[in-house]
């Protein structure tokens, strides 16, 4: 294999993986649409889920006998659509402490 195959395989490589990416951003662009749409989810219902979910892999994991795929497919199942809902309710619970700290000092002088 010659250095000009090794730069078209590079190339054709890069290609591979821009397509894909466009596809990704495709693929993410109705979801985001669709949240528009209908608003944020709210914080109780975030929870309500992620309580859930806990209980039915507690409840699967105590009573299906394959351990192993319940695991493998929990942490997959887990890894792609439950922590999409972590990270959003750690973003707002992020962004109240911070508007509880910066408003704080404001209240403090309103009472004064």
């Amino acid at each position: 294999m010659g250095h000009e195959d090794e730069l078209t395989t590079i190339e054709e490589l890069q290609e591979i993986l821009n397509e894909e990416h466009q596809e990704t951003q495709r693929n993410v662009s109705p979801s985001e649409q669709e949240e528009d749409e209908r608003g944020p989810m709210p914080t109780s219902a975030i929870k309500d889920l992620l309580k859930k979910w806990d209980a039915v892999r507690a409840m699967v994991l105590e009573w299906h006998p394959n351990q192993a795929d319940v695991i493998r497919l929990g942490d997959l199942y887990n890894d792609n659509a439950i922590n999409y809902f972590r990270k959003i309710l750690k973003k707002r619970e992020k962004q109240s402490t911070l508007d509880m700290f910066f408003n704080a000092p404001q209240k403090m002088k309103r009472t004064d």
